[in-house]
């Protein structure tokens, strides 16, 4: 990637903003002047690592939706992309029963808390007068 700007801002990016990070990197795919560029194929690996390694489907999400990446990524790039999006459950329209259950313990132990801290009087951490 170097000898492009952008693409040396992009790659020394730290991590914490996952699906900002992996947009400027296909924002900077786009800037590139030519798919066949060693530069694009060393970014869409960079993005298929910083994707993978986040366990972001979200990020995967984005990825497998821009078109240029799928021309250059591989098979295998592209399953993995798939995978981490069916793993996180998105698009799912359900949840599996195991993280149901945990969003309904959440839930139940939120309602315990809140409900305690309106009849102590405690609500926002202060005392009601």
């Amino acid at each position: 990637m170097a000898g492009h700007p952008a693409a040396a801002a992009y790659s020394g990016m730290a991590g914490g903003l996952t699906v900002f990070d992996i947009r400027l990197g296909l924002t900077v795919l786009d800037a590139l002047e030519s798919a066949d560029q060693p530069r694009a194929s060393h970014l869409v690996d960079s993005l298929i690592r910083r994707t993978t390694q986040a366990r972001s489907g979200y990020a995967a999400r984005e990825v497998l939706t821009h078109p240029l990446f799928l021309v250059l990524a591989t098979d295998s790039q592209v399953q993995d992309c798939k995978d981490l999006v069916r793993a996180c459950a998105l698009d799912a329209g359900t949840l599996s029963d195991v993280l149901n259950r945990d969003l309904c313990l959440a839930l139940d132990r939120s309602e315990a808390m809140l409900h305690s801290s309106v009849t102590s009087g405690t609500a926002c951490g202060s005392s009601v007068p």
